[in-house]
């Protein structure tokens, strides 16, 4: 799982991006990531179209992440999606 300030930094990589499956993945992944743990909210698995999924691995693979090894697993679940 990405930490939040990850997970807002991939939704502002999609969000540069202008078709609606960028931006609605953005927004699903930024609300996400606003979750309240301290008031007793938890975190979800973002669930997402193919079409949201697509423009995701697109954005992991053409942006170059500051420490790759964070976005390890996301990439994994990505090439397997």
């Amino acid at each position: 799982m990405l930490s939040e300030r990850q997970a807002l930094d991939v939704a502002g990589a999609l969000s540069i991006k202008r078709n609606l499956a960028a931006q609605s993945a953005a927004q699903k992944i930024r609300d996400q990531a606003r979750v309240n743990l301290d008031a007793g909210e938890t975190r979800k698995a973002v669930d997402l179209v193919p079409e949201e999924v697509a423009e995701l691995a697109a954005v992991m693979n053409e942006v170059a992440w500051p420490d790759e090894r964070d976005y390890a697993h996301l990439r994994r679940q990505l090439n397997r999606a």
